[in-house]
C-alpha cells in the first residue's frame, strides 16, 4: 500500500520499475543501516532503472553502491584539502544526476529532509524540501510540464 507517494500520476507508474522488498531489505543489510519508510516506498516504485532516468544517472537499488565510488574519492581530495566531511557519515544517498548526489538522513523519521550534495572543490550541500515525498511529487510536476531540472 502506497502511503507517501498516493498521488503519483498514472504515466509514471506505467513506466516505473520498482525494487522488491527482499532486493531493498539486502541493500539495507549491505549498507547496515534501515532506509527510512519513504524511502522505501519510493524504492518499490522507482528503484529500478526506467524511462524516466536516462542510464547515465546513478539511481535505485542497483546504483546505490556504485553511488559512493566518485564519492570516496572526493571525500578523500576534501579531507586532504582540510574540509570536515563528518556530514557524509549518517546519509543514504539514492539518485546522481551529473555532478549532483541526492540524500536522505538516515535516523531522521519516515519521510525526512532530502538534500542535494554538489561536487566541486568544496562540497555544496543544499536542502531540497523537508519531505523526500513532497520533493518526488514536486520533481514529477516539473517532468510533466517540462521543466526537468
Amino acid at each position: 500500500m502506497k502511503q507517501f507517494f498516493e498521488l503519483i500520476p498514472e504515466q509514471f507508474l506505467k513506466a516505473a520499475e520498482g525494487c522488491s522488498e527482499q532486493a531493498i531489505t539486502e541493500l539495507e543489510q549491505t549498507l547496515g543501516i534501515s532506509f527510512p519508510a519513504s524511502l522505501r516506498e519510493y524504492l518499490t516504485i522507482f528503484g529500478k532503472k526506467q524511462s524516466h532516468f536516462p542510464e547515465c544517472h546513478m539511481h535505485g537499488c542497483d546504483d546505490m553502491l556504485r553511488i559512493w565510488e566518485p564519492l570516496n574519492y572526493m571525500r578523500a581530495l576534501w579531507e586532504d584539502a582540510g574540509i570536515n566531511t563528518g556530514f557524509m557519515d549518517n546519509i543514504i544517498f539514492f539518485f546522481n544526476f551529473q555532478d549532483t548526489y541526492f540524500y536522505v538522513p538516515y535516523e531522521a523519521g519516515d519521510d525526512p529532509a532530502v538534500y542535494a550534495l554538489d561536487i566541486g572543490d568544496e562540497p555544496t550541500i543544499r536542502k531540497l524540501n523537508d519531505h523526500l515525498s513532497t520533493y518526488i511529487r514536486y520533481w514529477m510536476e516539473q517532468m510533466l510540464t517540462g521543466k526537468y531540472w
